[in-house]
Formats: C-alpha cells, sequence, structure tokens
C-alpha cells in the first residue's frame, strides 16, 4: 500500500492541499485534506455536514447490507456447486457461468465494503484507500463484462464453427486462459487511478460523480465498455440470424426455439445482479 500511497500523494502539489485557512482545523481530526479538497472543489460538499462521530446504521443502509450480504452468500453457493459441476464435466460452459459468479461474488464484496467506507468515514480515507474502495467496484463491472464478452465468442465460435471432440481438450485450457485474461484486464482497468491515472493535483480535471478521479478515465472506461457491449450485441446477433437461416431451410421449428432459448437467457441475467450495486444508499 505504501508504493500506492506515492503514486497518488500530493506531495508534487502541497498548496493546493496544505492550505493554512482549514489545515489547522482538521489536522486533529482524522480527516484527509486531500478528499476534503476535492469534495469542496467538485461540489460534493453541499449538504453534508462533517461529523468526528461514527456513522449511524440507518434503516436503508441496512437492507443494502442485508442485501449485499444475500448476494454474496447466494454467489458462494451458485460458484460451489458450479465449480462441482466443473469437476465432473468438461464443458466450457460451466468454466463461464462460475466466472460470472465470481465477479458477482466481487461486486457484492465491493458494494458491501463500499457501504462500510462511506458517509463521514471517506473524509478519514488516504487518497490511496479511496481510490481502492472504488476501484473495487469497476475491477468487478469491468470481469463481468470481459466475461460476457468471452461466453460471447465461444458460442459464436461454437455456432460457426463446431470443434471435434479431439480438440474440446484443447478448448478447455483455452478458455481457462481467456479467464485469466479476462481479471487481469479488468484489475488493470479498475485499478488504473490508483497506478497513477487520477487527478490528484490536478484539480479541474476531476469528475463531479467520483472526485479524485480524472474525467479522462471515466471517459476511457465508458468507451472501453460500450466497444465491448457493442461487440457482444453483434456476436449475439450474428449468432441469431445463422440460427434463423438454418431454422429455415428445415421443417423441424423447434430446433429453433431450443438453440434460441440455450444461446440468449444468459447475457442479460449479470445485468441484473449489477443494476443494485451502484444504487448507493447514501452519499460517498
Amino acid at each position: 500500500m505504501n508504493v500506492f500511497s506515492s503514486l497518488t500523494s500530493p506531495s508534487s502539489c502541497p498548496h493546493l492541499y496544505y492550505l493554512p485557512s482549514y489545515n489547522a482545523t482538521i489536522s486533529n481530526s482524522g480527516i484527509s485534506n486531500v478528499i476534503l479538497r476535492h469534495y469542496n472543489h467538485t461540489g460534493r460538499l453541499q449538504n453534508r455536514t462533517i461529523s468526528n462521530t461514527q456513522n449511524q446504521i440507518s434503516v436503508t443502509m441496512a437492507v443494502f447490507l442485508f442485501i449485499s450480504v444475500f448476494i454474496i452468500l447466494e454467489n458462494l453457493l451458485v460458484l460451489m456447486a458450479v465449480i462441482s459441476r466443473i469437476c465432473n464435466s468438461r464443458r466450457w460452459v460451466y468454466v463461464c457461468i462460475a466466472n460470472i459468479t465470481l465477479s458477482d461474488l466481487l461486486t457484492g464484496t465491493a458494494y458491501l465494503v463500499n457501504i462500510c467506507m462511506s458517509g463521514s468515514q471517506t473524509f478519514r480515507l488516504s487518497p490511496a484507500l479511496w481510490l481502492f474502495r472504488e476501484g473495487m467496484l469497476f475491477v468487478a463491472l469491468a470481469a463481468s463484462i470481459f466475461s460476457l464478452l468471452l461466453i460471447a465468442v465461444e458460442r459464436y465460435t461454437t455456432m460457426m464453427k463446431p470443434l471435434p471432440e479431439k480438440t474440446c481438450r484443447k478448448t478447455y485450457y483455452r478458455i481457462y486462459g481467456l479467464v485469466v485474461l479476462c481479471w487481469v484486464f479488468a484489475l488493470v482497468i479498475g485499478f488504473l487511478p490508483l497506478l497513477g491515472w487520477n487527478c490528484v493535483c490536478s484539480l479541474d480535471g476531476c469528475s463531479t460523480l467520483l472526485p479524485l478521479y480524472s474525467k479522462t478515465y471515466i471517459f476511457f472506461s465508458l468507451i472501453i465498455f460500450f466497444l465491448i457491449l457493442t461487440a457482444i450485441g453483434v456476436l449475439y446477433g450474428a449468432i441469431y440470424c445463422h440460427v434463423y437461416k438454418s431454422a429455415q431451410m428445415t421443417p423441424c421449428r423447434n430446433l429453433f426455439t431450443a438453440v434460441q432459448r440455450r444461446y440468449f437467457h444468459l447475457p442479460g441475467c449479470p445485468q441484473l445482479w449489477h443494476e443494485p450495486h451502484y444504487l448507493r444508499p447514501g452519499q460517498h
């Protein structure tokens, strides 16, 4: 963490943060003047009170905590069940389902940590810890999107170019490699601000939603996610057209319905899990 703290240190611009007007007031309260300065500059301090007391758990926060714990436990059970199927059946789809379940598990955990470290606790975090808190959510979102892309690519490959049985083993290990690659990319994209792509010492480039995040990083992430989701839509559109044309050439209409259910029911499900995780019960 010392390495990350050095990457997010305002030592190169002390004039922006260590101002005598308020630094003496907050120096003994444990409040980070860097976090306070960024929240004040982006307007996030409006209608907020900074207290020295610990957060009191409200009813809304308790409900979100319960939902997060429930999602964590549910995904743990699903992950255990899928891993048992992987041990008994070498099918790539189980590996992909386990990968999505793991990203959902990380999302629930990240949101639980985010709730516990939000509110008045926000101003007691170091810049590195604040960036780590928010980066966990970006990692979970990126891992989920990359997992959906992996499933779309494999289903497209299976539909367009069926593999013989002797190459199934190679496909199985290739999936493992791609899963590892998904998480590497997700970790890199999610923790880029922690690695230096932030707006510390550059207040004018800060995002108003995430005060320590650079606007260029937010724009970069949105472009990456948009391109990936577009690619997923194109791949499933190609699969749909292929299945539809194949069904027109055969009198068996039930084949089209069966394949349609098999190949198009999974991609939308993880989005239902991720939507509530980014609705914060309170200000952060």
